[in-house]
């Protein structure tokens, strides 16, 4: 018999749960990861029904919790897992892991997720045990960010035309999502994961502007691709707005023809009219022409991170 049960985390217990779950050599760090945990929730953004811990059968064990994981519901039927972390030195810890993630995966799965994911610093200690709960490895991504204001094309220069999305449009984005999917260099292995609905529900919550900054694109009237533009309020007074290059694409027929550079500096105009300091993306590592073009434009690397995912079987 195991000297551990698994359980669901109480509202109550959250906060002790997640400091166990985030608890690194930087006590400050830390706290900080904890509070916007617990704001997330209390905004209604990230989902704790996933959240579960270790504790031990009998309470004269000393501390109570020796381990916890959670699958942070988000929207778009995506869980984002923190992997499970137990205590130094417990007998069979591996066991104690797969036991943790079980549990968040099972209420995961019951609050309809259906697609987990994963992001580490490549080379990651927790690889392996990514591995030993059935993730993939599907790209390293390189984050990248352009520094503003900076000299970009006038639209009126531009060959391609750009309107607001507004939602009676849904189905022609959803359509042109999927077309910009098509031959894509970026993150193909992703490709059928999700549905582009599940995907733009995703893309909604990014940010505080919701669809705000979202575009159609345009040629001679044809729509040919999109820019989701998303922008982040800053999280402390000293810091600046800053935008996000949530997505763009071009469908296959209009590839090959430079719309893609006119898309990035229409998005690089855009971020410069709303005063932004930055504007970052993210891009697999094996997309050589998009780095190529990021770096023509003014782009520069800053952080790489490892995605990983699993589909969750109903």
């Amino acid at each position: 018999m195991n000297s551990w049960k698994i359980e669901p985390v109480g509202e109550f217990e959250r906060g002790a749960a997640l400091t166990l779950l985030f608890a690194n050599e930087n006590a400050a760090d830390t706290r900080s990861q904890v509070e916007q945990a617990l704001a997330r929730i209390a905004a209604g953004t990230a989902d704790a029904r996933a959240l579960v811990w270790a504790c031990h059968q009998t309470p004269d064990r000393g501390t109570p919790a020796i381990g916890a994981c959670w699958i942070e519901g988000q929207a778009g039927n995506v869980g984002y897992l923190h992997p499970p972390v137990v205590e130094m030195g417990l007998p069979e810890r591996e066991q104690c892991e797969q036991e943790l993630f079980q549990a968040a995966e099972a209420a995961a799965k019951e609050a309809g997720i259906t697609w987990l994911q994963a992001l580490l610093d490549p080379g990651a200690a927790t690889t392996g045990l990514l591995r030993r709960l059935g993730f993939w490895h599907a790209s390293t991504l390189v984050y990248q960010a352009a520094l503003l204001p900076m000299q970009v094309r006038d639209p009126a220069s531009l060959r391609i035309r750009s309107l607001p999305y507004e939602a009676p449009q849904r189905t022609l984005l959803e359509e042109l999502l999927a077309a910009t999917y098509e031959g894509s260099l970026d993150c193909p292995a992703l490709n059928g994961t999700r549905s582009p609905a599940e995907t733009l529900q995703s893309y909604e919550t990014i940010g505080q502007a919701g669809t705000q900054h979202w575009q159609l694109i345009y040629r001679d009237d044809v729509p040919i691709g999109c820019l989701l533009l998303a922008v982040h309020t800053p999280e402390l007074p000293a810091t600046q707005f800053f935008g996000e290059l949530i997505y763009w694409g071009v469908i296959p027929s209009a590839r090959g023809q430079g719309y893609g550079r006119e898309i990035l500096e229409l998005a690089l105009w855009q971020a410069r009219e709303l005063h932004l300091d930055k504007l970052v993306l993210a891009v697999d590592a094996a997309n050589e022409p998009a780095l190529r073009l990021y770096a023509q434009l003014g782009f520069f690397e800053w952080l790489r991170k490892d995605a990983w995912g699993k589909q969750v079987r109903g």
